[in-house]
């Protein structure tokens, strides 16, 4: 599994941490609109960003399936479409875009906080359960990105080395469990 894919499976998880402890929104990204650093007083939905997103990395030569938005709104990067990525072009080209992602709500403002809950420990269950040492996410936990985008990531999880082969092994087998994380859908 290339490095780029689980920085951005993980920055987009942890970036629900921040959220507040209201379960009773249900979230549709035709409501969600963000205004974008740079452009005072344009607003734009996450799908639009996430638009803006891959296109940049398109004109930076990394090939990205448009976002997909499923039948509630929710939009999310297409993770199959990074099946062929050059890793050295890919993380050139985070560089230049990630900025574009700022802002990017993924209606986490508005999710149900107990099944944010209940998918990642789920998640660090099945990362248990393929071999790896992986603890409970600690809620409280600020998460940070090292700078050059290499080594150990600190969020829910602590101290993560998305390039132990055993960790992108279980990454490999556990992802599916926050693909299909989203805003609640009862």
């Amino acid at each position: 599994m290339r490095r780029i894919i689980v920085v951005l499976v993980v920055a987009l998880v942890a970036a629900g941490c921040g959220g507040g402890e209201d379960d009773s929104g249900v979230a549709t990204l035709d409501e969600t609109t963000t205004t974008v650093p740079g452009q005072a007083g344009t607003e734009q939905t996450d799908e639009e960003i996430l638009l803006g997103f891959t296109q940049c990395m398109r004109d930076n030569g990394v090939e990205l399936g448009d976002p997909i938005v499923d039948a509630n709104g929710f939009a999310t990067l297409d993770f199959e479409s990074f099946g062929d990525i050059d890793q050295d072009d890919a993380e050139e080209a985070f560089e230049v875009c990630g900025s574009v992602l700022e802002g990017l709500a993924f209606g986490f403002d508005q999710i149900n906080t107990t099944e944010f809950r209940d998918t990642l420990l789920e998640f660090a269950q099945c990362m248990r359960d393929e071999g790896v040492d992986f603890p409970d996410p600690d809620f409280s936990s600020i998460f940070q990105i090292p700078e050059d985008g290499e080594g150990e990531f600190s969020g829910p999880f602590g101290d993560l080395d998305p390039t132990d082969p055993d960790f992108e092994a279980g990454f490999e087998e556990c992802a599916s469990i926050l693909a299909g994380f989203g805003p609640s859908q009862n």
